[in-house]
């Protein structure tokens, strides 16, 4: 009986084929790689040789910035990569400050739409600085560090703050209200609350224009200037030639306005004082003799005395 129940139990297994497996209480976790949301390699960033060339957008660029709106909270968007992009393959040193617009600043407040991805030219005083990286989000145009720069603009005289984003590190240690010229792409105008870090109100909203640029233009020439080194030493010498041609010439015009002096020898003797008696012994006996012997001659003798003759030859 216990084969014949043997053989009947395995029967039935062959007949119904093999056991058919319990469903998993979960889904299987997929790899970690898989589970965050993966990014393209960001487009790699060349150095321009030139302004134009940094700011050749394509298509899909312009488009993009077509799509941003103003004065709203949005500060982190696609449009801002593409600009960090942009403005990390600019010319180092003063090339683009010299070929970057200067808009009337208030213009910025006014039509913000109109200066969108072009290169101007912006003064301010500097007011304070982070790293703003961990704000941004990687996309495929920029996926590197960004830097924010807050400043004071002082072309209107208001003082109005404006943003500055930096896709390279600027200067750790920058003086509080020192003049910064530099030249970046316009980005939008933004509408945030004060920072509490610089001492603002969060309860008080304000428009920033946001401008991204290459670097700060503080490191290894000088912002002010846009002339080569040879040729501000040239200004520089011509400069000091001239002053010193001034200071002589105002010297000898002093001197021709005061007029001649006289002026007598160190060792000239002054004149003798007495009366005529006392400088009889002037008289030159040679000559009073040569008179005398003149007058004998021409029949005058006689005539006049030697006190005359001493008179006559003084």
């Amino acid at each position: 009986l216990a084969l014949a129940a043997a053989a009947l139990a395995g029967s039935s297994r062959v007949l119904s084929g093999p056991a058919t497996p319990r469903p998993a209480a979960t889904a299987p976790s997929p790899p970690l790689e898989l589970a965050l949301p993966t990014q393209p390699a960001p487009k790699p960033i060349i150095p321009a040789r030139t302004v134009q060339e940094a700011l050749a957008y394509d298509r899909s660029e312009r488009a993009i910035l077509e799509d941003v709106r103003d004065r709203d909270g949005q500060l982190d968007s696609l449009a801002l990569s593409v600009l960090l992009r942009r403005a990390a393959m600019l010319p180092a040193g003063p090339a683009a400050l010299a070929e970057a617009d200067r808009p009337n600043v208030k213009n910025l407040w006014r039509e913000p739409g109109r200066y969108r991805g072009r290169l101007i030219r912006i003064e301010g005083a500097f007011i304070h600085q982070q790293d703003w990286s961990r704000y941004a989000s990687p996309t495929s145009y920029y996926a590197g560090p960004v830097y924010m720069v807050h400043l004071r603009e002082l072309a209107t005289g208001e003082f109005r703050p404006l943003i500055v984003m930096l896709p390279y590190p600027p200067p750790e240690r920058i003086a509080q209200g020192r003049r910064i010229r530099l030249a970046g792409l316009f980005y939008k105008l933004v509408t945030l609350p004060e920072d509490p870090a610089t001492g603002g109100d969060p309860a008080k909203t304000h428009e920033y224009p946001v401008i991204i640029a290459r670097d700060l233009g503080l490191r290894g020439w000088v912002p002010s200037s846009t002339m080569p080194t040879p040729v501000l030493l040239l200004v520089g010498l011509v400069v000091l030639l001239l002053v010193v041609f001034v200071f002589i010439w105002r010297r000898a015009a002093r001197v021709r306005r005061r007029g001649p002096e006289y002026k007598p020898l160190r060792f000239e003797a002054g004149p003798v004082e007495g009366n005529g008696a006392e400088q009889a012994g002037d008289v030159d006996e040679r000559l009073v003799r040569e008179v005398q012997a003149y007058r004998r001659e021409s029949g005058r003798t006689g005539e006049g005395t030697d006190a005359d003759c001493r008179d006559h030859c003084r």
